[in-house]
């Protein structure tokens, strides 16, 4: 099981998902003089107070987690190929929809603040390159 080599490619999603979760996807800078705040996973971190909000309910770090889990469950039913390859494809999906919420949380931390501009961190990125590894895994699925 863990040699195939959609194994591995699910594996390296999995690491994908876990980087992402752990690290900030970006900053909330001010214009005016003031402390940035940070987005994470799981809300925004006000950079006055380090106070966490939850502007859209920790939908990111919810999908990451079912994205795990749901790789973990790909990797496990290895003997129903069909199966696999259907998980692969609602991964994709979830991680599409991910970007969605993603895109809203900024968004709604933005919005109370019309002055303000968003840094992209490089952790923003390893959901698409765990959604590459998992199309990898589907191609080694389907041959």
């Amino acid at each position: 099981m863990i040699q195939r080599k959609q194994t591995l490619w699910l594996l390296a999603a999995i690491v994908c998902f876990i980087i992402t979760a752990m690290m900030p996807l970006g900053y909330i800078v001010p214009e005016v003089m003031g402390p940035s705040s940070t987005i994470n996973g799981i809300g925004v971190v006000d950079g006055s107070t380090n106070e966490l909000s939850f502007p859209f309910g920790a939908l990111p770090i919810i999908i990451l987690a079912l994205n795990i889990a749901q790789s973990l469950l790909t990797i496990f039913s290895y003997k129903n190929r069909k199966s696999q390859a259907a998980q692969c494809t609602v991964q994709i999906v979830s991680i599409v929809v991910e970007y969605i919420a993603c895109g809203v949380v900024i968004w709604l931390s933005c919005i109370k603040d019309t002055a303000c501009t968003y840094g992209i961190s490089w952790a923003i990125f390893l959901p698409i390159a765990a959604m590459v590894f998992i199309i990898l895994a589907h191609k080694g699925i389907m041959d």
